[in-house]
């Protein structure tokens, strides 16, 4: 993993989004996203990251973090959102 690399492309902007959250003025998660073309759709969202700081969880941090990509996904024209997740990511 290369976290310059990562930092490098979002401050670019050059197509992948980075939003975070925060509570009481400190960050307690971001999340990454990125949209693509597919056969099926213009334009598909993909939620490529999502995190939230231990303390954060089960707060509601997650979800909002994720219905803004769902909004982002709207506004750029994108009917659809997915992500993956690891089998053992609970």
């Amino acid at each position: 993993m290369d976290y310059d690399e990562a930092w490098r492309r979002l401050l670019a902007h050059d197509g992948v989004f980075g939003h975070g959250a925060h509570v009481d003025g400190r960050l307690v998660g971001i999340v990454h996203h990125l949209f693509h073309t597919s056969i099926w759709t213009p334009s598909v969202c993909y939620l490529q990251d999502l995190f939230t700081s231990a303390a954060a969880r089960g707060k509601g941090v997650g979800r909002a973090l994720i219905n803004g990509v769902y909004e982002r996904a709207l506004l750029a024209g994108s009917p659809r959102v997915y992500w993956l997740t690891h089998e053992t990511n609970h």
